[in-house]
């Protein structure tokens, strides 16, 4: 109904009346009717009427005059009615530019801006600025009279993201709602609460100095969110003990040496004393207008459970529809093409089992569940279907023998040919092969021969399935022999190698040449047993 009421719309652009058809609305009910344009822009004048107002804040807002305007640009489903764009043109005494594909448009920018953040792609930047449209204001309790407890901390226009420091003085626990300020803007039915914030059990030394910081945060989605909170306080450290010193801070370690060193020499006691601030992170615990996590819980279950029962809904009508397909299908045929497969009596009984459930169909299983549809088209196949198989099995018995005797036919050539890839298999193995084409070839043919004498009317003894079983144990057994590798030749046995002299190295020679030459040019001397005592 809804795709037929856009079409409508869009058609009454053009025409000053245009038709509206809808199949099927409730009940199996068509709708047919037709509208004119006239009528339609009456029932939509006061929604069209609201179109000022809106673009009257939005010219306000931005404090550009509408003559400053470069140009002005409609986009949405909605500009493409007549109506919109006369409201339009006579506010802003303009022409309107519908470049900008009205339905596509929002897809192209979140496309541009996916690319602009992609690293793939390489695109012109497009800076975009989002504001907060209606002002926020955060109000607590007071802690004094004279304190002021009311704060408007994002006005109207205020940048997305943005990030604003609060800051209260003398609470020890703090109670902050936050709030639109200007509620006669807001839709209508919308709530005026954005969010509640509550700190408490805050332990502070003195409540006087002490100061609350908040940082509050309107992300980029526009959503108010509290970052941190912190307890800032201003204290005096007394002066340090001997029991005290071993606890002190890093940071407060020259303070303590200096104030042992005026104890010896009598300082003046202020001098003893540092002034130091506390910061103390904090909880804080929210509360906002959306749902709590239970209701979500609740209604993400009661989603989970509607989509099952339409998922459940359309899975039964697809059975229901199967079961009308198969009567339909099967009220042709067993009169036709399947007729030979059947006896008359079978035919007789499977027919009029169809037109019992076409009758039911209609009437008491016009609205059953999706196990009854099963249920009924399962007993209308116990019969149909060994109708069916008959007639497969006689429109490819022949193909699929004509397959294995081709096989057969392949596998013999192989085993008695001389072909060199396969002359390492012995003959026995060939043999293997050619004796059990053979029983294949035999048993193959007898019993197709049996089964062609068979009536068409009775179940295949001799099925497909069996023919190319035993093709494909026939090709598991040959390729079997026919895939073993060739053996590996035999390795040559290498000759005894000749023994090798040992040949004096050059480097050996020279230096033997030098000893001769220096024992020719300098006699040697006659070692001390040679020499004659005498």
């Amino acid at each position: 109904m809804e795709v037929a009421c856009e079409k409508l719309k869009k058609v009454l652009n053009t025409v000053p009346e245009a038709p509206i058809n809808i199949d099927s609305l409730m009940n199996d009910v068509d709708v047919r009717g037709s509208m004119k344009r006239a009528d339609y822009e009456a029932m939509t004048t006061p929604l069209v009427d609201r179109i000022s107002a809106v673009v009257q804040r939005a010219v306000e807002s931005s404090k550009i005059p509408v003559d400053k305007l470069f140009a002005i640009e409609i986009t949405g489903g909605a500009t493409r009615l007549q109506a919109v764009q006369t409201k339009l043109a006579e506010y802003l005494k303009r022409d309107l530019s519908k470049t900008l594909n009205q339905e596509e448009s929002v897809a192209r920018g979140c496309a541009l801006q996916c690319a602009i953040l992609s690293p793939i792609f390489r695109v012109r930047e497009f800076a975009l600025q989002d504001i907060q449209p209606y002002p926020i204001r955060v109000t607590w309790e007071k802690a004094h009279e004279q304190e002021d407890n009311v704060l408007e901390l994002f006005p109207v226009d205020n940048a997305i993201p943005s990030v604003k420091a609060l800051t209260v003085c003398g609470h020890d626990s703090l109670e902050l709602s936050a709030e639109y300020s200007q509620p006669e803007n807001l839709p209508q039915g919308a709530s005026t609460l954005v969010a509640k914030y509550s700190i408490r059990n805050l332990v502070i030394t003195k409540k006087d100095t002490s100061k609350l910081r908040l940082k509050i945060k309107l992300d980029h989605n526009g959503i108010l969110v509290t970052e941190s909170a912190t307890l800032v306080e201003d204290a005096v450290d007394e002066p340090k003990t001997e029991d005290a010193e071993s606890k002190m801070d890093v940071d407060d370690a020259p303070a303590a040496e200096a104030t042992r060193g005026d104890a010896k020499t009598d300082a003046k006691p202020e001098e003893s004393k540092k002034k130091k601030v506390k910061r103390t992170d904090v909880p804080v615990s929210s509360k906002s207008a959306a749902l709590d996590s239970k209701t979500l819980d609740n209604l993400t279950e009661s989603e989970n459970r509607m989509a099952s029962d339409d998922r459940l809904a359309l899975e039964t009508a697809e059975k229901k529809n199967a079961v009308e397909t198969y009567i339909y299908d099967m009220r042709g045929k067993i009169s036709d093409a399947l007729a030979s497969f059947t006896t008359e009596d079978i035919a007789s009984a499977f027919s009029k089992a169809l037109d019992d459930a076409e009758n039911w169909l209609y009437e008491d299983g016009a609205e059953q569940t999706k196990s009854v549809y099963v249920k009924k088209l399962d007993d209308l196949k116990v019969i149909g279907d060994p109708i069916v198989k008959r007639k497969y099995e006689a429109e490819n018995r022949y193909d699929a023998m004509s397959s294995l005797r081709s096989t057969l036919e392949q596998y013999r050539s192989t085993a008695t040919s001389e072909d060199p890839k396969y002359e390492h298999i012995e003959k026995s193995e060939k043999s293997k092969i050619l004796d059990e084409c053979d029983s294949v070839e035999k048993s193959a043919n007898d019993s197709f021969n049996k089964q062609e004498k068979a009536a068409k009317s009775a179940d295949a003894t001799f099925t497909v399935a069996d023919i190319l079983k035993k093709k494909a144990d026939l090709e598991r057994m040959a390729n079997a022999i026919l895939s073993k590798p060739k053996p590996a030749p035999p390795k040559e046995e290498k000759k005894p190698e000749a023994p090798k002299t040992d040949s004096p190295k050059p480097e050996a020679k020279a230096e033997e040449n030098k000893t001769e030459a220096k024992s020719e040019q300098k006699p040697a001397e006659p070692k001390p047993q040679d020499m004659d005592l005498d």
